[in-house]
């Protein structure tokens, strides 16, 4: 398999949008977290509701797995950990 076969890929963004993550629930906690990507005018995100975080923290190297749009991308393990709190129904 070639190294970028199966990578999510980033889709352009309009001037007025911003791209917000869609957490995919599972029953599994172990499981790789799963998400969309959803790409929404900047006023219909503020009606919407929505956490904001940055998912850059860190020095260590990516190597956990967030599955989007049937692609995948690495990300760090304090990030995964905050998505999978924020996953739980119990943290909204």
């Amino acid at each position: 398999m070639n190294m970028t076969e199966g990578l999510y890929r980033y889709s352009p963004l309009w001037d007025t949008q911003i791209r917000l993550l869609k957490m995919i629930r599972s029953e599994d906690e172990q499981a790789d977290i799963q998400a969309e990507i959803l790409h929404l005018l900047m006023l219909s995100a503020q009606v919407r509701g929505y956490v904001a975080l940055s998912y850059t923290w860190g020095m260590t190297k990516p190597s956990l797995i967030l599955k989007i749009d049937g692609g995948t991308m690495r990300i760090r393990e304090n990030v995964d950990w905050i998505l999978r709190k924020l996953q739980c129904p119990c943290a909204m």
